[in-house]
């Protein structure tokens, strides 16, 4: 009897470690999911505060309705004004070097190619000014890259070539006129 008293007493000790142990391990545990979500809540401030930052740089996208989320016009005026993007400042000239610059996804190349489709007589203000100023030959290589993309408008008269050759713009024919019709 005695010693199935003395396995009963070891077996009981040895339950008696293991809920110690376990109780440890839980420890551990609610330990690391308190880390866990206090991790979480830091990246949701940082996430905040980046956003605070990078909101002037979204503001051409929600103009041109590529995000979801509406903006006060207000805050497009502030933008306007706080903006350092020389087309912004009417007192600035630029040069088709600088649009070439700044036009990395050829969705400028893209529009005027697809202003070259349309008959000049459906052309409003803006599109025929920027036919006018391609018209007038000028010694430099992005002048002549804005002249071809014209011509090629011209000559092909459809804008599906336009999209495939400058197949880099992602935006549809509904933004670029969106474009057009803010400036």
């Amino acid at each position: 009897m005695l010693n199935r008293q003395a396995i009963y007493q070891c077996l009981v000790i040895l339950a008696l470690s293991a809920l110690i142990r376990a109780g440890g391990h839980f420890m551990r545990l609610a330990l690391m999911m308190f880390m866990g979500l206090m991790g979480m809540y830091l990246m949701h401030k940082l996430a905040q505060d980046y956003q605070h930052w990078q909101r002037p740089a979204h503001a051409a996208g929600k103009l041109l309705g590529l995000w979801k989320r509406s903006i006060p016009d207000q805050e497009i005026e502030k933008l306007k004004l706080e903006s350092q993007l020389p087309f912004v400042n009417e007192n600035t000239f630029i040069t088709f070097a600088e649009i070439l610059d700044y036009d990395q996804s050829q969705c400028a190349r893209r529009l005027v190619c697809q202003i070259g489709v349309m008959p000049h007589h459906t052309l409003n203000v803006h599109e025929k000014t920027i036919m006018n100023i391609l018209r007038f030959k000028q010694e430099n290589e992005a002048h002549t890259i804005f002249r071809t993309a014209a011509a090629l408008g011209k000559i092909t008269k459809d804008n599906q070539v336009c999209r495939n050759y400058f197949s880099k713009c992602k935006l549809t024919d509904e933004q670029m006129q969106r474009i057009m019709k803010f400036f």
